[in-house]
């Protein structure tokens, strides 16, 4: 219940924020200007000009959900990158770890799986790149 008061809240403040509220009831003002007019063509254009408006508050709102929507989505892969890295790190100062006590094969195996890290770190960077391209 406690979710569904915090997304109508949401709603209510990214509803009456100026780029949107300002549209959406200048649109419904030209809207009404329907009702002093006997001619349809008359209509028709005040009706097309109204919707323009109530568009653009539209897009104005939901253009503010793609932009925190893609913010999220920026930092889950800020820490999905960080975190490999971070495996990356581990496995470079195990591989040490075990060079010192003379454990070779062991050692290289744990080079493979670092390799491995950094390889999928550096897919990881083209991604998040072209990402933000797009």
């Amino acid at each position: 219940m406690n979710n569904n008061n915090n997304r109508f809240i949401h709603f209510l403040k990214l509803f009456f924020s100026a780029r949107v509220f300002i549209f959406i009831v200048l649109g419904a003002a030209v809207i009404f200007l329907t009702f002093f007019t006997h001619n349809n063509a008359l209509e028709i254009r005040i009706s097309g000009i109204a919707s323009v408006f109530i568009g653009i508050g539209v897009n104005n709102f939901t253009a503010h959900e793609t932009r925190q929507r893609d913010m999220e989505q920026r930092k889950y892969r800020s820490c999905t990158l960080l975190k490999t890295l971070a495996l990356a790190e581990n496995k470079i100062i195990q591989t040490k770890k075990e060079i010192e006590q003379g454990l070779y094969n062991k050692s290289l195996i744990s080079i493979d799986e670092a390799e491995k890290l950094i390889v999928l770190n550096k897919h990881l960077v083209h991604e998040y790149s072209a990402a933000i391209k797009d």
